[in-house]
């Protein structure tokens, strides 16, 4: 399925091997790789995994605990160390997309400066993906208390700031496709987009499930031509969120 990839978090306690086989054997294009779900052994099994099933793939950072706005100066710290560690296994891989979240303002009285720390740590980032020859992807949040980059606006004032860095547009954190249209009219960066539903607050439902009508949505962003990543999480086979999101997508490949 062309420029069709899915999550590797949809099967969480999967082995690299049998993630790939999954995405073959289903004409998946490729994987989105998720760093914290694997140990440092699984992931320098990736390179030899994607070669020997003909997968392409993109990499998603850290971001569970990690908020480098945060007013604690070592979790800031610890927060750099793990995405910088992320870029370096991208770079490992040869895979040139990494996607990262935008941090968060600890209280709100000091939310100023949280965003002077994003936007120093979104350019410390892209210098350090540059050199290591990998792009740093935004991923743009949904909009609960304390996200930094969750509007249109404030995901235009980083771009403003920061050169270089891409952006990935994740359908579910939208609020409804006058958003989504927004996004993909106003904005030039977007170099893949996260696919799953939502029904309300809740993110990331099957495809064929809730406010956001895929039969219609899925060809228009084919026709972009970029990378569609299908998300959601499960953390113990059998994996039936993936295989229903799977025969969505072979039924609309047809």
């Amino acid at each position: 399925m062309k420029n069709i990839f899915f999550a590797t978090s949809l099967m969480w306690t999967a082995t690299p091997e049998e993630i790939a086989v999954y995405a073959r054997n289903n004409e998946y294009e490729g994987l989105e790789i998720w760093v914290q779900q694997f140990s440092n052994h699984e992931l320098s099994e990736w390179p030899n995994c994607l070669a020997a099933y003909g997968l392409k793939a993109v990499v998603h950072a850290p971001s569970w605990d990690l908020n480098f706005a945060s007013d604690n100066v070592s979790i800031r710290k610890a927060s750099m160390s793990e995405l910088k560690r992320a870029v370096d296994f991208a770079s490992s891989a040869d895979l040139r997309d990494i996607t990262v979240h935008p941090p968060r303002y600890t209280l709100v009285d000091h939310r100023s400066q949280s965003v002077a720390r994003m936007m120093n740590g979104f350019k410390s980032l892209v210098s350090y993906g540059r050199r290591k020859g990998v792009h740093i992807s935004l991923e743009v949040m949904e909009n609960i208390p304390k996200e930094l980059v969750c509007t249109l606006e404030a995901l235009q004032e980083v771009l403003s700031e920061v050169n270089d860095i891409w952006v990935t547009l994740d359908i579910a954190h939208c609020e409804n496709t006058g958003a989504v249209n927004d996004y993909l009219n106003q904005v030039d960066q977007i170099s893949k987009i996260h696919i799953s539903n939502k029904i309300g607050t809740k993110r990331h439902t099957p495809l064929d499930e809730g406010d956001y009508d895929f039969t219609q949505l899925l060809p228009i962003l084919k026709n972009l031509d970029k990378p569609l990543v299908v998300e959601g999480y499960q953390y113990l086979p059998p994996y039936t969120v993936l295989q229903r999101n799977t025969e969505f997508l072979k039924r609309r490949n047809k």
